[in-house]
């Protein structure tokens, strides 16, 4: 094969239909990825703006045991402690939420600053416990926000009536291995 063929040869491959499909294929492919870029740089705005706005709207953390009640217990009810113990977490608050297991309303809200225990008299009954922890305070409607973490325990917390005594709990919210609360991640709904 001469030098004259290879020429041939090339000039042959650049014509061929395949070479052309590749060069139509091509001027896609920056479009596909420049869409894909500008898509990532604006959910990544979106999320920049909303840690902003979250950072603005700061609130005081309530004092801890100042349970927000959303339906107010009868005074002659029965009810057994919760106690809850933070641990010292440089700043990390927490709020305990209890719904009613049945009906899925809320009950009550009770915070806890870091490294403090709270008590509390919880009416007898069945309760979805949900914890949610952070250190950027937005109020009982948005808790912690956009860097917030909130778990919801997977069995109901129930407290009820043995004999003459009544059953309570205590709920230490330091993370262990062997932890006897099972939870998932909850997407918060009040």
């Amino acid at each position: 094969m001469g030098i004259y063929d290879r020429d041939y040869m090339q000039e042959r491959w650049r014509e061929s239909p395949k070479r052309n499909l590749r060069r139509a294929r091509n001027p896609r492919r920056p479009t596909v990825f420049k869409f894909i870029w500008f898509a990532t740089a604006v959910v990544a705005l979106y999320f920049v703006a909303k840690y902003a706005l979250d950072f603005r709207d700061r609130l005081p953390f309530p004092a801890t045991g100042s349970a927000l009640w959303y339906s107010q217990p009868a005074s002659q009810q029965v009810t057994g402690n919760l106690t809850i113990t933070a641990p010292g977490n440089k700043g990390i608050n927490y709020v305990v939420l209890l719904d009613d297991w049945a009906t899925g309303k809320p009950v009550t809200l009770i915070p806890v600053r870091d490294g403090e225990a709270a008590t509390t008299q919880i009416p007898l009954g069945r309760y979805r416990v949900t914890i949610a922890k952070g250190n950027r305070w937005l109020g009982p409607s948005k808790l912690f926000g956009i860097g917030g973490d909130v778990q919801e325990a997977v069995d109901p917390l129930e407290f009820y009536r043995s004999g003459q005594q009544t059953v309570g709990h205590r709920i230490n919210l330091d993370t262990t291995l062997r932890g006897n609360m099972a939870t998932r991640p909850s997407w918060f709904r009040h």
